[in-house]
């Protein structure tokens, strides 16, 4: 399976995993609902280079950029939507068949 890379800067000491945390060959390391009790865990899920399968990270994207879900004080409001990538725009269009 193909994973996707945790931005682990992103996660707050104290506050619940949006995803499963996986090690890029396939061992869980912490489960979602799951909370980071400090930075020393942090130093952990970056040095075993922590993934999330791409389902959740498309779905945390989404959250984070409904506002439901801040993983930092403030990020929300800060967040923009992300531009269509170049091989979408390329290969898929809503007004082509």
């Amino acid at each position: 399976m193909q994973y996707v890379p945790v931005p682990v800067a992103m996660l707050e000491t104290g506050r619940s995993l949006p995803v499963d945390m996986w090690s890029p060959d396939g061992r869980l390391l912490l489960r979602k609902g799951q909370s980071i009790v400090s930075e020393q865990q942090k130093r952990m899920l970056e040095a075993h280079e922590a993934c999330m399968t791409p389902v959740d990270a498309n779905a945390w994207q989404k959250k984070l950029l409904s506002g439901s879900f801040a993983p930092c004080s403030g990020m929300a409001s800060t967040l923009k939507p992300l531009p269509t990538p170049a091989c979408q725009k390329k290969f898929w269009s809503p007004t082509t068949s």
